[in-house]
């Protein structure tokens, strides 16, 4: 039986939440839950969504936009609008009340105090349940096809990873609707349990942990109807999408939210994901199972600030050179010789030069750095002359300036790894 805006309503998560429309639509029915903080892209919405959002940086000022809105939810058959205030907005604006009422689609309130990680995690958990939960017969053998269906796909990625033709296992992949000369990305999922290892207790609860997490990555994968392997390897998540014929971009936003999906349902797991990049056949699997080794390892190590949870082997920059690194040896030696003294001069006068250069060299622009640093620019202009004194290198000269950009990136690095 499926899931209505009513049923959920009544959950104790949204205890806190406020229907607006009275009794509008909450016969709904829900088919998966969508977050939006920002109702700028509006490409993702299906039926029966029931969608989450701060709605920031929309104008509710502006009444033809709320009913383009509104008309395009109910278009798309949204089974339910849930906006928090405090925030962003005071409250919600009558017009935007009046006409999700007129469209069926009931308006939710969320309070500033409730977190959309808790909405998230119920209303998920509650959509899981249902699916399994389904009287008699069918139910056993809804969950004996879903395990059957988890160990061909684990089977079928450890094969692959392992060097087995992808052509020697043809059929067996078509079973599974994928292709193997289709183009694919690989995603690489580690988990955090946050326990001491070495306990033979902790190893057997991340064991079963491992399993449910498995379980609702193929779960999540078969929601958002992509073509997928997926299965767990050296206590880390794999799969393999093939998605349709969409922009990349298109394709890392769904994923991207996949994993904060799957991060909502087991908050106490910190998940870090990487991404390869797009190859062409599964005879390049190696080659992406290292880009999304290489990439989730720049992830955990927070190398690159991004709003995202999946960072993408294409998006790691120089950091790509620097995680192939071996000899740490040599890269310690690099900023010792490049920016050794401005790291020694800031630890015995307690000066910026390192942070001013840094600024420097994001922006190339004096005006830029300085409002940034919130100093004068003649002051920037006297901390590049000093940074140049100090490190012989000529801010004038592009090879030189491309010493002091890669000594920084790999500063940052060893930072990461703790090693400077």
């Amino acid at each position: 039986m499926a899931l209505t805006v009513k049923e959920v309503l009544q959950m104790e998560a949204f205890s806190g939440c406020t229907t607006l429309t009275g009794n509008t639509g909450l016969d709904n029915e829900i088919r998966w839950v969508n977050i939006l903080e920002l109702l700028d892209d509006l490409r993702y919405i299906e039926e029966g969504d029931f969608l989450i959002t701060t709605a920031y940086d929309f104008d509710f000022e502006d009444t033809v936009k709320q009913e383009r809105l509104i008309e395009l939810f109910a278009g798309n058959k949204l089974a339910a609008l849930a906006v928090q205030t405090g925030h962003y907005i005071a409250a919600i604006p009558p017009t935007l009340i009046k006409l999700a009422e007129e469209h069926g689609i009931p308006l939710i309130e969320i309070p500033a105090d409730t977190s959309f990680k808790s909405l998230t995690k119920a209303l998920l958990g509650e959509l899981m349940r249902q699916d399994q939960n389904i009287p008699g017969e069918e139910a056993a053998l809804q969950s004996k096809g879903l395990q059957s269906l988890i160990n061909q796909n684990r089977l079928l990625i450890q094969k692959l990873l392992s060097g087995e033709s992808a052509e020697g296992l043809r059929e067996q992949l078509r079973q599974l609707h994928f292709s193997p000369h289709a183009h694919f990305y690989l995603v690489m999922v580690s988990l955090n349990f946050g326990r001491n290892a070495g306990s033979a207790m902790v190893e057997q609860a991340g064991s079963a942990e491992m399993e449910l997490l498995e379980q609702s990555l193929i779960q999540l994968l078969i929601q958002h109807k992509l073509p997928f392997l997926a299965g767990s390897l050296e206590r880390n998540l794999v799969f393999l999408v093939q998605p349709l014929e969409t922009a990349e971009e298109q394709t890392v936003s769904q994923l991207d939210q996949l994993i904060q999906e799957l991060s909502s349902l087991y908050p106490r797991i910190k998940l870090s994901a990487g991404m390869s990049r797009r190859h062409s056949s599964l005879e390049e699997i190696g080659q992406a199972r290292t880009e999304a080794t290489r990439a989730l390892e720049a992830a955990e190590l927070n190398l690159i600030k991004k709003n995202k949870r999946l960072l993408r082997h294409n998006d790691l920059g120089p950091y790509r050179l620097l995680l192939e690194v071996q000899n740490l040896e040599i890269l310690q030696a690099t900023v010792a010789d490049t920016i050794g003294p401005l790291l020694q001069y800031d630890r015995r006068s307690g000066g910026d030069l390192v942070k001013t250069l840094a600024s420097y060299l994001k922006h190339l622009n004096i005006s830029a750095a300085a409002a940034e640093l919130f100093i004068h620019r003649h002051t920037l202009r006297y901390r590049l002359k000093q940074i140049e004194e100090l490190t012989g290198l000529d801010f004038k000269n592009t090879e030189q300036v491309f010493q002091l950009f890669l000594a920084m990136k790999v500063y940052d690095y060893l930072r990461s790894r703790k090693l400077s």
